[in-house]
């Protein structure tokens, strides 16, 4: 069975966002999946399984990261997600089968603006990873060799900006340090909305036609195509 992994830690995000994103996948999939949140605080509704943070020892959305290790939950296919996303309709292709060794990732058109540039080979973003458990531990295991350096060196060389961030950015350069295979979920399922920075917001809705030739909005809707929105930046 797949199990959806979430974080919630900090105060920017609530309990009932992770309960929002854990109903909308109950209404919007055929599919059986565990729900599990890696967390310190409590009141999720039923059906959400608590894994307690009892060490802390990173910031914010860096607790992903843990999931990377295999006995933080039993079973074989982990989907990690960010919290502040819904499921508006069936979201069935996002338990679609991997191989074994296979990194899964998503959004890639959000970051070719920022990122193409650099020539990287990847345009990851942090919004929801599918891989099988345990196989690439070795990326929390890199991190915590040194997690103060880490938690700063996308900021320090002027990759995002602060004052936390950069995970995603870690996860894509073990990938690529690892030559590990990747592969993307389909682009013109998943959207960005970016309410409070017009700019960005209209970036990547021009990057998202160019890439999958369907725009966010149809006939004052969201597009026939579009599955998950991401609120992110709010």
């Amino acid at each position: 069975m797949t199990n959806i992994c979430t974080v919630l830690t900090g105060t920017k995000y609530s309990v009932d966002d992770v309960n929002k994103l854990y109903h909308s996948l109950q209404k919007h999939t055929t599919k059986q999946f565990n729900y599990y949140c890696y967390t310190d605080h409590t009141g999720f509704d039923d059906g959400v399984k608590v894994i307690p943070i009892t060490k802390k020892d990173k910031k914010l959305q860096w607790y992903k990261l843990d999931y990377f290790k295999k006995d933080i939950i039993d079973g074989e296919d982990i989907v990690l997600m960010d919290i502040d996303q819904v499921i508006i309709r069936n979201c069935d292709f996002i338990f679609d089968t991997i191989n074994n060794n296979e990194f899964r990732g998503t959004h890639r058109f959000w970051w070719r603006w920022r990122e193409d540039k650099e020539n990287k080979k990847l345009a990851l973003s942090g919004s929801i990873y599918k891989f099988k458990n345990g196989e690439h531990q070795y990326i929390v295991d890199e991190f915590e060799k040194d997690i103060d350096y880490w938690q700063e060196y996308f900021i320090k060389n002027g990759t995002t900006s602060g004052p936390v961030n950069g995970e995603q950015h870690f996860v894509q350069k073990m990938l690529e340090d690892n030559k590990t295979k990747t592969s993307m979920f389909p682009e013109k399922h998943i959207v960005k909305w970016h309410e409070n920075d017009f700019y960005i917001q209209t970036c990547i809705e021009h990057d998202y036609k160019k890439w999958s030739g369907n725009s966010y909005l149809l006939d004052e809707d969201w597009h026939k195509d579009v599955k998950v929105i991401h609120y992110a930046g709010n």
